[in-house]
């Protein structure tokens, strides 16, 4: 794991851009190096694809309650969970909030299933029949989970 701290310059970019491209304010104070993406770690985890120029929430950190959601039926959880775009025919519900090129949280009746990236915004997404709303960028188990959760359990220390 390479780890290393933001200027304060560095911090000013990354937290305009975090807003701009996912409407979440974010502050990272360092940086956790992966193969193709950065882990910002601020006040939570902000995951940076380098290779697509998405940035995304991590799914288990409070955060991710901030944006879209879009909830799937059982069929489509189980595809989702191993690492499948979500498909307009396994949607039940769509958050009106769904904005084009920006992250949303991907949910069943029970729990979080992936952060994917939207391809349509709510109106596009109502009025399909079929297709894919949104692209699987993360979920559990997936480079970045398990980096961050390594990263918790060596580094995380609990507040008294």
């Amino acid at each position: 794991m390479k780890i290393h701290y933001l200027s304060k310059k560095e911090i000013k970019q990354y937290s305009s851009e975090i807003m701009e491209k996912t409407g979440l304010q974010f502050e990272p104070e360092k940086v956790l190096e992966l193969d193709t993406s950065d882990v910002l770690i601020g006040d939570g985890f902000i995951i940076h694809d380098r290779k697509n120029g998405v940035l995304y929430p991590f799914l288990a950190d409070k955060i991710s309650d901030q944006l879209p959601h879009l909830q799937v039926d059982e069929g489509a959880a189980a595809r989702i969970k191993q690492g499948a775009n979500i498909m307009r025919p396994g949607i039940v519900k769509i958050d009106s909030r769904l904005k084009r090129g920006w992250p949303v949280m991907i949910t069943d009746e029970k729990e979080r299933l992936a952060i994917a990236i939207s391809v349509m915004d709510y109106n596009e997404a109502i009025a399909a029949q079929k297709g894919v709303v949104a692209k699987n960028v993360h979920r559990q188990g997936d480079q970045a989970w398990n980096a961050i959760v390594e990263f918790i359990k060596k580094y995380h220390k609990p507040k008294d």
